[in-house]
């Protein structure tokens, strides 16, 4: 009808004016400008757009606004601020500052950072071991849980891609073990149920893959569903290797959970399913 019409006209002519703006802030980066802002024309948007995290328009920027990279020292007080209340609440393993400062040194911590802000942080240990690691449950095998002592772990799409990239880049130096553990994953609390967490751990499976390792795995407490739902299946602690189980916290009551890395290929499947 008329009014359809009207409407597409008015889409080609919003699409055309889009791309024009964006050819402009290309144009004005490729001049020495270091970002661009493409905003709606209303009230409010300019402060909204520079003054909060999450902003209101399009950032088009010739640095990287938003990127995964290994934590340095300068991050270890917003390291320590984003852990601090999942250690209060036990979900994380409570770690002191030197024991922080000393696994960044090591290159074990990760980060997800957004123009200075660390958004999401994460450990990625590997695990050496000189006995070959048992093989681990197929796709539905039951799996009998090993008796643990009583008491009481650890845009989608943008971050998902920044993560292939950034793997690739940290990847460089070989693991030389088969297994590796993922822990002390934590989010921002403003950036929650956002992709960040799938993002981190689709960004640190990269990484292990590519340093050769087979089998990642956690110990989990309270987030045990959320592991599950990203492909972790839970397997006796005596499978993890042996220098892992003499190290395993007994009062914290963890359950272990691991998975299988195959290819890049098979990661990119999965994460359909979580974006889903």
């Amino acid at each position: 009808g008329e009014g359809g019409d009207s409407r597409v006209r008015l889409c080609i002519k919003t699409q055309a004016e889009f791309v024009l703006l964006c050819s402009w802030s290309v144009r004005a980066l490729s001049k020495g400008v270091r970002r661009a802002h493409l905003i709606e024309p209303r009230g409010g948007q300019v402060l909204e757009e520079l003054y909060t995290s999450a902003g209101t328009g399009m950032l088009i920027a010739r640095d990287v606004y938003e990127g995964f990279r290994a934590a340095s020292a300068g991050d270890i007080p917003q390291i320590v601020e984003l852990i601090a209340p999942l250690e209060e609440q036990g979900i994380l393993t409570r770690r002191g500052r030197s024991v922080i400062e000393a696994d960044v040194e090591r290159g074990l911590f990760h980060v997800l950072e957004r123009d200075g802000q660390v958004l999401a942080c994460a450990i990625l240990k590997p695990i050496p071991d000189a006995s070959a690691p048992p093989a681990l449950p197929s796709p539905g095998e039951a799996v009998s849980a090993l008796p643990l002592l009583p008491e009481g772990g650890d845009s989608y799409t943008a971050a998902r891609v920044a993560a292939v990239a950034a793997a690739a880049a940290a990847a460089a130096h070989p693991a030389n073990t088969e297994w590796a553990e993922l822990g002390c994953l934590a989010v921002n609390q403003k950036f929650r149920n956002l992709g960040r967490g799938e993002a981190m751990l689709g960004y640190l499976q990269r990484i292990a893959l590519k340093q050769g390792v087979r089998y990642l795995f956690c110990l989990s407490t309270h987030t045990m569903q959320w592991f599950v739902e990203r492909g972790f299946k839970e397997v006796p602690l005596a499978q993890l290797p042996e220098s892992r189980i003499q190290a395993f916290n007994w009062k914290r009551n963890s359950k272990c959970f691991a998975k299988t890395l195959s290819s890049d290929r098979d990661l990119d499947a999965q994460e359909l399913f979580w974006g889903a």
